[in-house]
């Protein structure tokens, strides 16, 4: 092959293997808000189907520390999942690092504002998410085995 087909493959190669870094920074930020949305909605199963089935991080800080995600479902049936609390989650400013074909990591900002209809009590807090190793199915990404919220402002 002439030097021009060999870089011609090079280039080529290197056009798919940054399309496959886009595609996965995306499923990434859909993953994101799917997760977010299914929160503000209370569609369980959805907030479940975002983390992986098995042993998970997943560090809430003060609302608690989750080796599998079932624990996390616990707190939200408890904390939020109720008709008189409506949750907004405002995700924005991610932060992604494709490490291999299989993980990444990244960072989003979190504004979160929480309206307790029964005890009239609205709740703010300003944080930023650092989600861990994120898994591929081979079809997309599916969920994530860790993630932990580091508040930069209390909890109300």
């Amino acid at each position: 092959m002439n030097a021009n087909g060999a870089g011609e493959a090079s280039r080529q190669e290197s056009l798919e293997s940054r399309l496959h870094r886009l595609e996965a920074i995306e499923a990434i930020k859909q993953l994101k808000a799917r997760y977010l949305s299914a929160c503000d909605r209370k569609q369980v199963d959805v907030i479940r189907d975002c983390f992986a089935d098995g042993p998970v991080t997943i560090d809430y800080g003060p609302i608690g520390r989750f080796e599998h995600r079932d624990g996390l479902i616990d707190a939200f049936e408890r904390l939020g999942n109720h008709d008189f609390i409506v949750d907004m989650h405002h995700g924005q400013n991610p932060q992604i690092e494709i490490l291999s074909p299989d993980s990444a990591r990244g960072s989003w900002q979190l504004y979160f504002h929480q309206i307790n209809k029964r005890e009239n009590q609205v709740t703010q807090l300003g944080d930023f998410t650092r989600t861990g190793t994120c898994v591929s199915t081979g079809v997309g990404l599916s969920a994530v085995p860790s993630l932990r919220f580091h508040p930069v402002a209390p909890y109300c």
